[in-house]
C-alpha cells in the first residue's frame, strides 16, 4: 500500500496528468482513489473527462473521490456528470457530488440540487442546501426558502440565502408573512446580508403582518447601526407587536440611541413618550450593569 501511495505522489509531483489518468483504470481500487485525489490536487482542466468517467466506477469510494476532485478543479464541464451523480446509490457519493457542485458554483446545477433536497439522508440534503447558496443563482432562492422552517436544515438555509444576498431579501420577508415560523431564521438571514438589507427592512417595519415587522426589528437591532435607531423608535411606538423586539434592539444598540429617545420625550404623543422613557430606563440599566 505504501509503495502505491509513493508512486502516485511521485507522479503528482511531476504533474504527470497522463500517468494519473492511466491509474484511474488500474485494477486496484485504492490506487484509483489515490489517482483521483491527485488529479484534483493537480487541478488540470484536462482531467475533467476522465474524472467524469470515474463517477461510474464500480467502487463507491472511487466515485466519491472523483466527485471531490471535480469540485477541486472547478471546471463547469463537471456540472452535468456531477448532477447525474446526485442520484448515485451511495449517499457518500451523492454528498460529495453536491459539495463539488457548490464548489463549482454554476447556476445550471440549481435544478438538480433542488431535487437533492428531497434526499432521504440528512447530510446529503445539507450539502445540497449549502451548494445552492454557493451557486449564487436567484433560482436557488425558491427551493431554499421552505428550509427556514426545517429543523434539520435551517442553519444551512440561513447561510445559503445570505450568500445569495440582496436578491433574497424581499423573498425572505415574504416568506415570513406566509409562514410565521420563519420569523427568527429570516431575521438572521437579513442580519448576515447586512447593509443591503437595511432599507428594505426599514420599509418592512410598516408591513401589515406583525411577524414581518418583528423579523425586521430583530435584524435591524442585531446590526447595531446608528441609522436604524429612529425607524426602530417610530416602529416601537406605532406598532405594539414590534414593541418588545424594537426595545430589545435599541437596548442592544445602547448609548447611541439615548439622544434620539430623549428627543421623543418632548413630543405630543403620550404613548411614544412612555415608550421612549421605558427604553431609556432599560438602556441606562444596561449601561450601569
Amino acid at each position: 500500500m505504501e509503495s502505491w501511495s509513493l508512486s502516485v505522489s511521485e507522479i503528482e509531483e511531476r504533474r504527470n496528468v497522463e500517468g494519473l489518468v492511466e491509474l484511474l483504470a488500474d485494477a486496484n481500487w485504492l490506487l484509483r482513489c489515490d489517482a483521483a485525489q491527485a488529479l484534483g490536487k493537480v487541478g488540470d482542466s484536462n482531467c475533467v473527462e476522465p474524472l467524469a468517467k470515474a463517477l461510474e466506477d464500480g467502487c463507491d469510494l472511487v466515485r466519491a473521490q472523483a466527485a471531490e476532485a471535480l469540485g477541486m478543479i472547478g471546471d463547469s464541464r463537471g456540472v452535468q456528470p456531477l448532477a447525474k451523480a446526485l442520484a448515485d446509490e451511495e449517499d457518500s457519493v451523492r454528498a460529495h457530488a453536491a459539495q463539488a457542485l457548490g464548489n463549482i458554483g454554476d447556476g445550471r446545477a440549481v435544478e438538480s440540487l433542488a431535487r437533492a433536497l428531497s434526499d432521504n439522508v440528512d447530510h446529503v440534503r445539507g450539502r445540497a442546501t449549502e451548494a445552492l447558496g454557493r451557486t449564487g443563482d436567484d433560482g436557488a432562492i425558491g427551493p431554499l426558502l421552505p428550509l427556514l422552517a426545517d429543523n434539520e436544515l435551517c442553519i444551512h438555509a440561513i447561510h445559503a440565502l445570505a450568500r445569495i444576498g440582496q436578491p433574497a431579501i424581499v423573498p425572505v420577508l415574504k416568506k415570513v408573512a406566509e409562514n410565521h415560523v420563519t420569523c427568527l431564521p429570516a431575521a438572521e438571514v437579513l442580519r448576515i446580508i447586512g447593509e443591503p438589507a437595511i432599507e428594505p427592512m426599514v420599509e418592512a417595519l410598516k408591513d401589515s403582518d406583525a411577524y414581518v415587522r418583528m423579523s425586521a426589528a430583530t435584524a435591524l437591532g442585531q446590526m447595531g447601526k446608528n441609522s436604524v435607531i429612529k425607524p426602530l423608535i417610530e416602529a416601537a411606538a406605532d406598532n405594539y407587536a414590534v414593541w418588545s423586539y424594537a426595545t430589545e434592539a435599541l437596548t442592544r444598540i445602547g448609548q447611541p440611541a439615548v439622544e434620539p429617545l430623549t428627543e421623543s420625550l418632548s413630543g405630543d404623543n403620550i404613548y411614544r413618550q412612555q415608550c421612549a422613557a421605558e427604553m431609556l430606563g432599560r438602556i441606562q440599566a444596561g449601561l450601569d450593569a
